[in-house]
């Protein structure tokens, strides 16, 4: 542990503590593991010496005057002569518990047998008359066996707890791992596929751009070029009237009046044929939603599910009877249970708890068994809480139906609105007809 740690050894129960390898030696020793130890290693430790030459181990417990543990050769060097020859033996084993002797009447020779259960304490035969007269007893020896059997019911439940606790959190990490993987699938499938979806829109739009643009320019450098034509004859007229106009001959401009004339008819006429060129602003409207949608996607995170049932808590809210809850056929699951069992933790009059015909796996009982150990104000009372099982479901009328048909080879079950519970009793009777 210390190599594979770096040199540091972390404390076992994470309490933050850690020491280098080189001093665990200072470390004080556990007992209780120490203890275990020896126990494994020497198993019949315990056996007493004989009280008689304290050498051997002893195997018989004299249970008449001598009180005192012997082995086999001390035994019968005692025993073998006169009244200890009627000596009760028993084995070492089963030498009876020592118990003390009571302080205030030690002179008397009176042993604390005694268990007094209103005053909690240890009492001789001396006390129990007098000063415990009228109080309810027990012998020591009955008391101790029935807290050893509370004590180990007690760790017992605990274990079990932990053991269930433990591979309820093996279960979760593997649950976390899992969910983990699906929501990173789910995070990249849809990731892609909107990235997708953005670059094929982005192909399209950009094609879809270019494309307009090339029509327009298209359009537009035609429509220039039948300018530039039109530029060039007038660029071409206006020369000839200058040549005209500069010999001052009045000859020469009245020939030229036709020419002239035709030109600018035509010209005036392609113009009206060639109008004015307007285009209209192309723009993408719909680009101002990807900002929108920036937004929407930035909002995106992992969060837990929020789980509430309102309609529970308004229930057992206006519960009249908080002695009883009956929570049966509400399908309840085991998120649910997190709810009840927050009520059972507050609710210190709760004898009877009816939950059948729900949906509860033994995640959901193990909050209410939680709640339960928590609710110390009402130990007795809690003890008592059981799970009340479903009364057993009949249909006369349909029972009746059966049995009048019971010769018939068809039965109709008109608008009955059978269940699956009537379904049954329909299997059971059939059953019974058949044999």
């Amino acid at each position: 542990m210390v190599t594979d740690n770096h040199g540091v050894l972390e404390c076992p129960k994470r309490d933050g503590m850690k020491i280098e390898g080189n001093d665990i030696g200072d470390l004080p020793l556990n007992e209780t593991v120490r203890g275990l130890l020896q126990l494994f290693e020497n198993p019949n430790s315990n056996i007493p010496l004989c009280d008689r030459c304290e050498t051997n181990e002893a195997e018989h417990w004299c249970d008449s005057d001598c009180k005192h543990c012997f082995c086999t050769k001390c035994w019968d060097t005692i025993h073998e002569v006169g009244q200890y020859q009627h000596h009760k033996k028993l084995s070492v084993k089963d030498k009876p518990l020592e118990v003390p002797r009571c302080g205030e009447h030690n002179d008397e020779d009176q042993t604390l047998k005694y268990w007094c259960e209103l005053c909690s304490k240890e009492m001789c035969g001396n006390c129990q008359q007098f000063k415990h007269k009228d109080h309810k007893f027990v012998l020591v020896t009955e008391y101790v066996k029935s807290l050893g059997e509370k004590t180990e019911n007690g760790l017992q439940g605990v274990q079990s707890c932990v053991n269930y606790r433990s591979d309820r959190v093996d279960k979760m990490l593997t649950e976390i791992e899992e969910e983990s993987q699906d929501n990173q699938l789910k995070v990249t499938t849809a990731i892609a596929s909107i990235r997708q979806v953005i670059d094929e829109q982005e192909r399209i739009l950009l094609e879809s751009v270019r494309k307009t643009e090339k029509d327009e320019r298209k359009k537009v450098e035609d429509y220039k070029r039948s300018l530039q034509g039109e530029q060039q004859n007038l660029i071409g007229q206006i020369l000839k009237f200058v040549v005209v106009c500069h010999d001052k001959n009045p000859k020469k401009l009245l020939d030229a009046k036709k020419p002239f004339e035709d030109y600018i008819k035509a010209t005036d006429t392609k113009l009206l044929e060639l109008k004015p060129l307007t285009r209209t602003k192309k723009h993408l409207p719909d680009l101002d939603a990807l900002k929108n949608m920036e937004t929407e996607i930035r909002k995106i995170k992992l969060e837990a599910l929020k789980y509430d049932n309102e309609k529970l808590r308004q229930l057992i809210a206006c519960i009249p009877d908080k002695s009883t809850f009956n929570l049966s056929n509400l399908k309840l699951t085991d998120l649910d249970m997190e709810i009840v069992a927050k009520e059972l933790e507050i609710n210190t009059s709760l004898t009877k708890l009816r939950l059948f015909m729900n949906q509860i796996s033994d995640i959901g009982a193990q909050h209410l068994a939680d709640a339960l150990r928590t609710n110390t104000k009402k130990e007795p009372q809690i003890r008592k809480i059981n799970v009340t099982p479903p009364p057993i479901y009949s249909n006369p009328q349909l029972t009746e139906l059966i049995t009048n048909n019971v010769n018939s080879t068809n039965v109709n079950f008109p608008s009955k609105n059978l269940t699956d519970q009537d379904m049954e009793i329909v299997a059971n009777e059939l059953l019974q007809v058949n044999q």
